[in-house]
């Protein structure tokens, strides 16, 4: 789940992309379920073969990638993320461990706020 500061979501989306978590493999089964349900009520196909998979599990020191968990969506398997490559959603490209990559994200902004200077509307 993820927390916030007065609710825990198990799932993020917008438009046609979706994020669904949970604190356990019999949880996610369960947040799996309720996606087919959902989806399968109001007509809709999911592209498992655009779904990605991770289990992050807390270690005495660190956080690790276990593949051992295995997650279907109506009968297909749903397949792993790579623990070192990298994944993307709207447009953030992120890793299972390191989180989203940032990188060149200061000069984009700067060269935004210049453009905005630049073009006389100031922000």
């Amino acid at each position: 789940m993820l927390c916030g500061a007065s609710q825990r979501l198990g799932c993020l989306g917008f438009a046609d992309d979706m994020i669904v978590v949970a604190k356990s493999v019999q949880g996610m089964s369960k947040q799996l379920a309720i996606v087919s349900d959902f989806c399968w009520g109001f007509g809709l196909e999911l592209n498992v073969c655009k779904c990605k998979s991770v289990l992050l599990r807390r270690t005495r020191d660190c956080m690790v990638v276990d593949t051992a968990a295995k997650w279907s969506i109506e009968g297909k398997e749903i397949s792993q993320a790579p623990a070192e490559g990298t994944m993307k959603y709207l447009g953030v490209e992120f890793t299972p461990l390191k989180g989203p990559r940032m990188f060149g994200l200061d000069g984009r902004l700067r060269e935004m706020l210049e453009g905005i200077g630049a073009s006389g509307t100031g922000p």
